[in-house]
């Protein structure tokens, strides 16, 4: 009876494969649970570089980089690297309206998180 199941799992792994078999290989890189795209709302010019951005997930709390005038321009900022979470993310900077995202699942498989990207175009203000 063993010997059958063996040979059955070994023909199913061939032919469409037999997961106790399959052993998971998982890479060694550090990704982003959040990824988060600041554009000016007006103009969809990437603004990413000057803007402040906080990620919350209960008591986690995490700011994405120091806001820098005249830096190079970016158009995103990462965070929550290998954090699975439900989480908000404020997105603010000088000279426009804030936005804030919430409810925002990431997840995670065998190996790492699933990433979610968040697309922030801010209005400037008058």
């Amino acid at each position: 009876m063993r010997l059958t199941t063996i040979v059955l799992c070994l023909l199913a792994a061939v032919t469409s494969g037999c997961s106790s078999f399959t052993p998971i290989a998982c890479t060694t890189d550090y990704r982003p649970g959040l990824t988060i795209e600041v554009r000016d709302a007006k103009t969809n010019a990437p603004i990413a570089t000057a803007a402040l951005i906080i990620i919350r997930d209960g008591d986690y709390t995490e700011t994405l980089g120091i806001p820098v005038e005249g830096g190079p321009i970016s158009l995103s900022k990462s965070g929550a690297y290998e954090r699975a979470g439900t989480y908000s993310v404020q997105v603010s900077q000088g000279g426009y309206a804030s936005q804030t995202f919430s409810g925002i699942v990431v997840t995670r498989d065998q190996c790492h998180v699933i990433g979610r990207v968040i697309a922030a175009a801010l209005t400037p203000l008058p």
